[in-house]
This record gives C-alpha cells, sequence and structure tokens, in this order.
C-alpha cells in the first residue's frame, strides 16, 4: 500500500465520473469499493498542497493510515481513524500527533467535498490540546546576545546575527548558502 508518484511515463487508467467531465468539473476519480482509485485520489489531494516538504509528509502519514487500517478508502470508519489516533498516542508527541492526524482530516475532507467519499469520518475526531510552551522556548534579548558573543567570529556569528534580525529559518539560510 505504499503511495509513491507516477514514474515518467506510467499512465494510470481510473474510472472517471462521466458527469463530471460533460458537467466541465475538474475529474476526480469515482471511489471504488476496492479502492483501486485510492492512490490516484491520494495523489490528486496530494498536488493541492503547495509546499514540497508538505506533500512528502502527508503522503508519509497517509501511507502509514493505509497501512494501518488496511481498507480502501470508502471503507475507513471514524473507528479506524480513532484507533490510528491512538495508536499515535503511544510514545509520540502531541505535536507529532496532531500533524499526523492533521493529514489524515485533511485528505477524508477532500474526499468527502469532491464526492469521492461520501462522509467526513474524521470530523468528528478531534485534535489532541497542545501545550504552549512558546515562552519557554523563547530566549530573552540578552540571552540572543550571549549566544552570538559566544559563536565563533567570523561565519558563525553573521550567520546567527542574520537569522535573529531577518527572522529567517535555518532550512532557508542554508537553502541559499547550499542550493
Amino acid at each position: 500500500m505504499s503511495l509513491s508518484k507516477p514514474s515518467r511515463g506510467e499512465v494510470w487508467f481510473l474510472n472517471l465520473d462521466p458527469t463530471a467531465i460533460r458537467a466541465g468539473q475538474p475529474s476526480v476519480p469515482v471511489s471504488a469499493s476496492n479502492g483501486e482509485n485510492d492512490v490516484a485520489f491520494i495523489e490528486l489531494w496530494l498536488g493541492t498542497k503547495v509546499s514540497a516538504h508538505t506533500r512528502r509528509a502527508y503522503r508519509t502519514e497517509v501511507d502509514r493510515f493505509r497501512t494501518a487500517a488496511g481498507k480502501p478508502l470508502g471503507w475507513i470508519s471514524m473507528t479506524d481513524v480513532q484507533a490510528y489516533a491512538h495508536t499515535l498516542g503511544q510514545g509520540s508527541l502531541t505535536a507529532s500527533q496532531n500533524r499526523a492526524l492533521t493529514a489524515i482530516k485533511s485528505l477524508l475532507s477532500f474526499g468527502q467535498e469532491t464526492g469521492y467519499l461520501p462522509f467526513n469520518v474524521g470530523a468528528a475526531v478531534k485534535l489532541r490540546p497542545n501545550p504552549d510552551d512558546l515562552a519557554r522556548r523563547i530566549l530573552d534579548e540578552s540571552e540572543v546576545t550571549k549566544l552570538i558573543d559566544r559563536a565563533t567570529a567570523g561565519r558563525d556569528q553573521v550567520m546567527l546575527r542574520l537569522l535573529y534580525t531577518s527572522g529567517i529559518r535555518v532550512s532557508e539560510l542554508w537553502m541559499h548558502l547550499f542550493p
């Protein structure tokens, strides 16, 4: 049940809804009870995500969920989503659990909105409250100054100053330094 992008030159044959095609609407695969169109539908949903990082993370979460559920999307029940949420709660951080559930809920919501799924069984599943520990993670200005001053003079200090004053992420800085 692994999800993968179609390789170059690969063609997926889908059962498309002819009424949607005649109406000029974007074609969404018809939900088949055996799940034969699930992978194509998931790829369609992933295509709505702007960030490549989001697509990769969501693909991983959906792959894990489908493996755990062991059934086509059309057969997924709220109990399946709750059971998966329970397994996520065993050893994962709350933020990680919520990210995984957000991906699953987004897929199920998209499925219901497009008509691929008759119901959004994930709508009733709530995310876990995430403790607000942001205040504990924020350094005050004097701590940041000490950090910059103790860094190796030159490149390291310049990078730390840039990160602090501009507010860019480390990944953004890294992307520009090493394209």
